[in-house]
């Protein structure tokens, strides 16, 4: 029977339609068995059972929201069928609607509660709408309810690894695949996952099996051939790679990959046709042009090795390697100038590396005495501090001297407070040496009043117990204990604070150092604020050899930035009684031990001091925290499960996952507690394209439910303009609206107006010039905005070429208030992780602003006395005032092309309105611009890159003066620089000029100090100028030296002379260069 028979017998029933569908569903004509179903419904609604076939029907052709009206009829007809309520949610989950599918599953739940499938589908529904808690507790009953079911054991593990519990939640996962033998992407997710954790047995079986199901995947070859080359296996890896690239052609990594390969077998002809290949399909790759310059390098083909390097380069400007290894490639091809460039730009990556500053001295002095003088030059134009650390620089400046050592002494007898401070030393294993060290630098305080507490954990090297208690005898401020077994560091810590009896306790591991003057600076703060429960100070890293680098100067408390990364570290002194009230270091967090102490320790004060000195020497050594991201992982575990928790006692949901690009630093997504609406504030004037854009971003990209856009027309002209706000009221009119204030530009004032006539529990300030680029860029600051800690909310801002607009404002940059790093590449993990990571800061760009509408109206918005510029520092000062924190959030990126609507401050009524504005900053927030507590005095104030504040020393060139000429000697000679009454630093001094002999020519000139040689300049510049000058003179076109000396310590009044030295071996003087006095920037 078909169903052409059925339409001409009028006598049938229902219940034949309904078996006819069921018999086309059988045999898989799905469309005939939708008529038949609707047919039987037609005849007979009121069974529910018809309308739930229909559903299941419509679902297996996707028509999802015939589907969802089938069930919604089935559960009205039948509310007690639980697998209507079920089928329902899944309908529901496959259209997105999300918080309808939720209730249908629950009440498939309530109705039958016993399914494991409906909890498996309710914890994966939740766990989609990003309520991971609720999910992972419901998929956990899902499981004990049965155990064997493969659907929630995956479930279960996809949940727990989105919260960063995937190690924990692994073997869900495991018998997930197991119980579906035949879903072999179940092994894929397993073997990418045991891959990614190390164990490669595991993850080449899952490889496997998943070929065995799916012989031809390109990729799983490509993921195999990668394990069984980490296992050191390079012949099997090189099949892998190659039977993925056959399968599939276009699969760029497989290419690379087996190009690299093949480069570790030296087959470097195939690798560099397998690396050229990849870079056809990736051409935007930058390490593939990398491996391919190094391919060629192993073939010494220099100029094919240096063109991949300087494409690399292009796609990764920041790439140290790239800069060194075009370095050494153009030395080959001898091409100075450009070795010198690249060299230079490697060590500006990376200004602490020893060996970059070696290979360019040895690359410039071995191969051709040339670029001595392009080096020079170099230098100079690189830094006013001529090759010298900088940080080495600021120690010479800050660092206390003996004298001043001696005068903290003096002023200790006048302190009236002299509490003993305890000082905590957990110890295991330590190298006696670092252990010494470590030891002396408590005993060398000049502050006495000290205890230190030593706990010995078990270690296994007998001399640790003989160092121990020989400082013990020496010195009976020395307390110590010897724990019978190892704990870890929590353990141990509490040893020591258990011995402790001071009014607070300091923490020292046991192979740092504690500066001189530590102590005596958390005493020298006690006496000022004696009710401070918690000082921490800035810090700087000591490696092996004993040289101080790496300094961390830190901003003052901001309960956002701790939150995103352990920062106050080192030095930390907290009051002893609340580290014991709080229960001292808890065992579970060793690797964050202290990470955790401060999080519940800040719960119970606000009385928190920064000291901006370096107080505290943290030793850099293979297998401290300091000597890598690998070097103890498990610390950063301990410090995500240390952040869940603070979550958990505040009371405040949400999930903790890594930021990618900086291990240590970690990213909070706050629980929405309810999706209130956003009033997106838009003034605009015109450049109507710009606008449709930035419109055009937020309705095509915005995920956020409840928003408003309101465009505040400031008397566009442009009929362009016009047509884009009625295209956008035509497309969005629920959510879209706009009105004419036709007055002069006056930023606060129309913000101020658009403000009063939203209807938003958020407002978001937002530029006519942006464009969105993160899709959850309202929920992220939304997220933030709830808080009742929080006030403005601002975002990472991008020039179009991709380099920083804004990422954060700090006050005093530049005189008044500046963005930090702008004009970097956003690439950059910018100061101590500051760009990548969420940071409290003194102000956001009104550029993209987010704040409650409570808290705008609380603060009075917008000062309409500030029309154009500083509004936006002005309403955050004014909240910070009010006791909120100002917010950072570098996952929310927005392009900004500034300030295009009104121009620049480029005429001088702009520019006397500019200082008109900062003139009212100035008055009221001079004490935010003199320190901002988001920054660090001992940071420069001048440029935007964090940079160390140091005061270079000036010194005058009070007369240079040329000797007669010899003219038996020389036919001519000038000096050019220095000339006299220049400033110059007092670090380096520029020498240039030129020689012309008479018989014989120039080949150096001598710098005379103190009756000695300082150095010699070697003389064979070009000086095309002489040359014009003495046309057809043998040696004038190559008369030239230029080069800049080190004058740093040479004091003032200080004659310095210059000789020529000729190629016959004659010499004569050029003149002297006088030195006057010194001042400083």
């Amino acid at each position: 029977m078909n169903l052409a028979e059925i339409n001409i017998q009028p006598d049938r029933t229902a219940n034949d339609y309904f078996n006819l569908a069921n018999e086309f569903r059988l045999s898989a004509q799905l469309t005939e068995a939708v008529s038949a179903y609707q047919r039987a419904i037609a005849l007979n609604s009121n069974f529910s059972w018809y309308h739930f076939n229909l559903g299941e029907v419509l679902s297996q052709l996707e028509r999802w929201e015939e589907a969802v009206i089938s069930y919604q009829t089935a559960c009205q007809l039948d509310p007690h069928s639980a697998w209507s309520f079920g089928a329902l949610g899944k309908a529901l989950v496959h259209q997105q609607k999300l918080e309808q599918a939720i209730p249908a599953f629950q009440q498939a739940i309530e109705l039958n509660p016993e399914i494991s499938e409906f909890h498996a589908l309710l914890g994966q529904t939740l766990f989609q709408a990003d309520q991971l808690d609720q999910g992972i507790e419901i998929l956990q009953q899902a499981v004990q309810l049965d155990p064997e079911s493969p659907l929630a054991n995956e479930y279960l593990w996809e949940a727990l690894a989105r919260q960063g519990r995937g190690e924990q939640g692994l073997h869900y996962l495991q018998r997930a695949a197991e119980l579906h033998g035949g879903k072999w992407e179940l092994y894929q997710k397993l073997g990418e996952v045991s891959q990614g954790r190390g164990d490669l047995v595991t993850a080449i079986q899952c490889y496997h099996q998943v070929l065995r199901l799916n012989p031809n995947s390109a990729w799983i070859f490509f993921k195999l051939g990668v394990a069984v080359r980490d296992q050191g296996q390079q012949e099997a890896a090189i099949a892998h790679f190659r039977q993925a690239v056959n399968l599939q052609p276009d699969l760029d990594i497989a290419h690379h990959y087996l190009g690299h390969t093949l480069s570790l077998a030296e087959q470097w002809e195939e690798a560099i046709t397998c690396y050229q290949t990849a870079i056809e399909l990736a051409p935007k790759s930058a390490i593939i042009h990398r491996h391919l310059g190094e391919a060629f390098v192993a073939l010494q083909n220099w100029e094919a090795a240096a063109q991949q390097y300087l494409q690399g380069i292009e796609l990764e400007p920041d790439s140290v390697e790239m800069h060194s290894s075009l370095g050494f490639v153009l030395a080959q091809l001898e091409r100075w100038d450009e070795v010198v460039k690249y060299y230079w730009r490697a060590i500006e990556l990376d200004p602490y590396s020893d060996d970059l500053k070696e290979q360019l001295a040895e690359a410039l002095l071995s191969k051709h005495l040339k670029a001595i003088a392009a080096q020079m030059q170099q230098v100079e134009s690189y830094s006013d501090y001529s090759g010298q650390d900088p940080y080495d620089l600021w120690r010479e400046a800050n660092e206390p001297r003996l004298a001043d050592l001696h005068q903290m002494k003096q002023t200790l007898k006048i302190l009236s407070y002299k509490p003993l401070i305890s000082v905590i030393l957990p110890v295991y294993n330590t190298p006696q040496t670092f252990l010494q060290e470590a030891i002396e630098s408590v005993l060398s305080q000049i502050y006495p009043d000290w205890e230190l507490c030593i706990a010995d954990d078990a270690s296994t090297e007998s001399d640790i117990r003989q160092v121990i208690e020989a400082y013990r005898v020496k010195d009976s401020r020395i307390k110590a204990i010897f724990r019978s077994e190892n704990g870890h560091i929590s353990a141990c810590s509490n040893s020591a604070l258990a011995l402790a009896t001071g009014d607070f306790v300091a923490l020292l591991d046991h192979d740092d150092l504690l500066a001189p003057h530590a102590l005596y600076e958390i005493a020298l703060l006690l006496n000022q604020h004696p009710q401070a429960d918690m000082i921490y100070s800035d810090e700087d890293k000591v490696d092996e050899k004993g040289y101080f680098k790496h300094p961390f100067f830190k901003p003052d408390w901001c309960p956002d930035s701790f939150l995103s990364r352990m920062y106050t570290c080192h030095l930390g002194v907290y009051r002893r009684e609340l580290v014991n009230k709080i229960g001292g270091f808890r065992v579970g967090f060793e690797g964050s031990q202290d990470y955790d102490l401060v999080l519940r320790l800040t719960e119970k004060t606000d009385n928190i001091f920064h000291i901006p000195k370096i107080l505290y020497h943290w030793r850099i050594h293979s297998g401290s925290v300091t000597g890598g991201t690998e070097a103890k992982p498990y610390a950063y575990d301990a410090a995500k499960k240390a952040l869940m928790q603070a979550l958990s006692r505040r009371s405040e949901a949400g999930t903790v996952t890594d930021v990618p690009e900086l291990m240590g630093a970690y990213t909070i997504h706050y629980e929405i507690k309810e999706h209130r609406l956003v009033s997106i504030i838009i003034p605009t004037r015109d450049l109507g394209k710009m606008l449709d854009r930035c419109l055009e971003s937020i309705f095509s990209k915005t995920m956020y439910p409840k928003y408003e856009v309101i465009v505040v027309d400031n008397g566009s002209r442009e009929t362009e303009t016009k047509a884009v706000l009625k295209k956008w009221q035509q497309r969005q009119p629920q959510k879209f609206r706009s009105y004419l204030l036709d007055t002069p530009f006056d930023f606060s004032k129309i913000n101020n107006d658009a403000a009063e006539k939203s209807y938003g529990e958020y407002l978001l300030f937002l530029n006519n010039d942006t464009e969105v680029i993160t899709s959850n860029w309202i929920t992220f600051m939304v997220e933030q905005a709830q808080r009742s800690s929080i006030g403005a909310v601002g975002s990472l801002l991008l020039y179009p070429d991709d380099t920083i607009q804004h990422a954060g404002i700090v006050m005093g940059l530049g005189g008044l208030a500046a963005h930090g790093h702008s004009g970097f590449p956003s690439t950059i993990l910018g100061y101590a992780g500051q760009v990548k990571s969420i940071s409290n800061v003194s102000a956001v760009t009104g550029a993209c602003l987010m704040c409650r509408r409570a808290v705008f109206e609380q603060v009075s918005g917008f000062d309409e006395k500030l029309a154009i510029a500083y509004n936006d520092v002005d309403l955050c000062l004014k909240m910070l005032a009010q006791g909120y924190h100002n917010i950072y959030l570098p996952h929310v990126v927005l392009y900004h092309h500034e300030s295009k609507s009104r121009g620049y401050d480029n005429t001088l009524e702009k520019q006397q309105r500019l200082n008109r504005e900062a003139d009212i900053i100035r008055s009221r927030w001079q004490n935010f611009i003199d320190h901002d507590p988001s920054y660090n005095p001992n940071l420069t104030k001048k440029f935007t890159n964090y940079s160390l504040n140091i005061s270079l020393p000036r010194i005058r060139i009070e007369a240079v003066l040329k000797s007669e000429l010899d003219s038996e000697l020389l036919r001519d000679f000038n000096i050019d620089q220095p000339v006299s009454q220049q400033d110059i630093t007092a670090i380096s001094l520029p020498i240039k000029g030129w020689v012309l002999g008479k018989n014989s020519p120039i080949i150096a000139v001598e710098v005379i100090y103190n009756n000695r040689v300082f150095t010699r300049i070697l003389a064979n510049q070009i000086r095309q100028d002489v040359a014009n000058v003495y046309p057809g003179v043998v040696g004038a076109e190559k008369s030239g030296f230029d080069s800049v000396i080190r004058v740093r310590g040479i004091p003032a009044g200080t004659k310095i002379g210059l000789q020529a030295i000729l190629r016959d071996g004659s010499s004569v003087s050029l003149g002297t260069i006088e030195l006057g006095t010194q001042t400083f920037l």
